[in-house]
């Protein structure tokens, strides 16, 4: 199956190890990291991610990657990197059971459909005399006073 960045994240793979097994040589890379127990720059974050570095500046200012500011620039922890892709983790789709369909909860062209509206009989009639005393007020040309 391999080595993925959650591996690396979450046990101690070096980047040298995740590297080999991604196919990628250590010349085609100006980044590298030896130690995982180091902050991490936003360039070995963003490889260690598999994003580009403006993906995760974005990320950062919008709040949904931890960082620590050493002077003015942000430096990622190895726990910054594993919160950031536990709280990106999407969990695979429950199997319905028994009679339950995917489709009866958005709807299809073969299944009926509620009507909208109150259903026959359940308003009252109306009264053709009110209705056009109404509209002839709405109507009515304003009277000079």
């Amino acid at each position: 199956m391999g080595i993925t960045a959650t591996d690396m994240v979450t046990t101690d793979i070096s980047w040298q190890e995740f590297r080999v097994e991604q196919g990628l040589e250590a010349e085609q890379s100006d980044v590298f990291v030896t130690d995982l127990s180091r902050p991490w720059t936003e360039r070995e974050a963003a490889a260690i991610l598999g994003v580009s570095l403006n993906t995760l500046r974005r990320e950062r200012r919008l709040g949904r990657i931890g960082h620590t500011a050493v002077g003015r620039r942000p430096r990622y922890m190895k726990s910054h990197i594993a919160n950031y892709l536990k709280a990106n983790e999407t969990s695979p789709c429950q199997k319905l059971e028994g009679a339950q369909h995917p489709w009866l909860a958005s709807g299809s062209a073969s299944a009926l459909t509620a009507h909208n509206g109150a259903g026959h009989g359940l308003t009252q009639k109306h009264d053709k005399r009110a209705e056009h005393r109404s509209a002839l007020l709405m109507l009515r040309l304003p009277s000079k006073t």
